[in-house]
Order: structure tokens, then sequence, then C-alpha cells
């Protein structure tokens, strides 16, 4: 577990040195379209796309809402409530005037270990509270695990970490199947609970490994489906294409690999195949996810519904 925890902390780690770009958002209304099933009855299909979820920010990379997503049951998440973005280091007056004005921000909880923070720190927002997650265990060597041979080139230290195996195709399962990031994502799922009013804010460094485990948990216990679920956890691809392309391209520059390039790529985008390792490891040990956050996390029948009955319409 030590050698997977630390293959979770260099390949954040990388993350936070190549992906951390503010990318201009566009639009804020969730879409959804009606279908007809086989006996001919409307229902609601969830259309994930950059423009019916983007905050509309310009100094926050990847900054997007949960809202609007249809459930199983035939409920909707309710818009501009749950927001999940990038760090907030480079908020702009306007990014910050549309979270407090617009969404009505209230909470944010930072995922980020102390260092990053120290690093970049969040600007103070009047009427907000901050509150600070690490989703890794910051005890020990752990920063300087993720810090280490880095010589201030953030693409050489990239195809360093996919040469010799760092970056990982489990490092999503790794991390949940991890005491200390089990018990972090349990007190992040007590601040959704204990929430009352006003917008809930998440995020990591670039908003989308730390973050996107904590979306992919959050909108399993509110019954989304995997599918959609999973078009969102890739949205970060979307909304990161300028970035992506532009490490990509650092990378082409400096090897040929194919395989390489292709960590490289999945180290600062959203590899479908690292999330569906996640899902296929919960699967495998406890049978279902329903179980997993239930077993692992914590959560009660009564903390599923009243989550639902909080974020729900």
């Amino acid at each position: 577990m030590e050698k997977n925890k630390k293959s979770v902390l260099v390949a954040l780690c990388v993350t936070t040195f190549v992906s951390v770009f503010a990318l201009a958002g566009c639009g804020v209304n969730s879409g959804e379209k009606e279908v007809g099933n086989s006996s001919g009855e409307k229902q609601m299909e969830n259309t994930v796309t950059q423009e019916s979820q983007s905050l509309g920010l310009t100094g926050v990379a990847n900054a997007r809402q949960l809202g609007g997503y249809i459930t199983t049951d035939g409920k909707k998440i309710k818009d501009g409530v749950l927001l999940r973005t990038g760090q907030l280091s480079a908020a702009t007056s306007d990014d910050i005037t549309a979270l407090t004005d617009k969404f009505q921000l209230t909470e944010v909880i930072d995922l980020r270990t102390t260092a990053e923070i120290e690093a970049a720190l969040d600007p103070a927002i009047e009427g907000v509270t901050e509150e600070h997650i690490p989703i890794i265990d910051e005890s020990g060597s752990a920063y300087a695990v993720m810090t280490a041979g880095y010589t201030g080139d953030p693409i050489d230290h990239a195809i360093a970490q996919v040469e010799n195996g760092t970056i990982s195709d489990t490092m999503y399962s790794d991390l949940v199947m991890d005491t200390y990031g089990q018990n972090a994502y349990h007190e992040f799922f007590q601040k959704l609970l204990a929430h009352k009013d006003g917008a809930f804010l998440f995020h990591c460094a670039g908003g989308k490994d730390r973050t996107g485990v904590a979306a992919v948990l959050l909108l399993s216990a509110l019954g989304v489906d995997r599918n959609t679920i999973m078009e969102d956890f890739i949205l970060t691809n979307d909304f990161n294409a300028k970035n992506i392309a532009y490490v990509v391209s650092a990378a082409e520059k400096k090897t040929s690999d194919v395989k390489i390039l292709e960590g490289v790529k999945a180290a600062v985008g959203a590899d479908p195949n690292y999330m569906e390792k996640m899902f296929e490891a919960i699967d495998e040990k406890y049978g279902s996810m329903d179980v997993f956050l239930k077993d692992e996390i914590g959560l009660t029948d009564k903390d599923i519904a009243k989550l639902k009955d909080r974020y729900l319409e």
C-alpha cells in the first residue's frame, strides 16, 4: 500500500505541476432531453456538455457544476448548488462576484495538501467558510515524495514518472482503497450533510483527480447512473483542452514514444480507463458502489436520504 500511496502522490504532483491553468468557461444552465422508452413513455436523459455545466469563470480551471443531472429515480440535482473546480488562487474579482452573487457560495472545501495550499492560496471571500480536508496523507515524507526529482520542468517530470511506472491506471482505485483516503472522503460527506444554504464548492489543484473522485462518489450517492458519472468525469478533457494540447505538444518535442505520450496525456487529462479501474476495484471487493459508500465511507441509509433531500428536486 505504501508503494501505491507514493504512486498516487507523485501522479497528483504531476497534475499540479502541469495542469493548473485558468480556462474560460461558458454558460451555466444544465442540459437534458426527453427520449422515449420501449413502452412509448417519456423519460429524461442527461446531456453532459461543457456548455451545460460551466460556471463561466475565467480565472479558475475546470470550473463547473453538478446541477441538472437526472437521477435513476427521475429526480434532478439542484442547479448551481454543487460546484467543482480547480484551485481558486487565480480567481478574478468577476469570478468571486459570480460565486457569491450568482451562486450564493457559502462553503468551500479544499482537498489539497498543506504545501499545495501555501504555494497557491485561495482568496478569502467574505461570507464564505473555507475548510481543509487533505485527501492525501501529509504525514512523514508525503510531500517530499510528490516533488522528488523535480527539476523545474514539469514536462520532463511527467515523462520521467511515466517512464518509471509511477503514473498508473490504478491511481484512483489506490486512492479510495487507502484508509486515509476513505476517512478523508467520509469527512467530505459529513460537510455535505451539514451544509444548509447556498452553494457548496469543492476543489483540489487541477479539479480532476481528488475532486473527480469526490464527484464520482457524490453522484453515485445521489443516484446518478454510471454512464452519466463517467461522462461528467471526462468532461475535464473539454474544459482543459487547451492545456492538454499544450502539454502533449511540449512532450512530443521531447519524446516520440507513443506509450509515454499517452501516459503524459492521462496525467494532465481525465482518462476514463483510470476511473473504470476504480469502479472495477470497488465492484470486485464490495459488490457495488452502494456497499462501498456504506461500509468504507460510512454513509447510512439515513445519510443517503438526507443527501438526496438536500441536493435533489
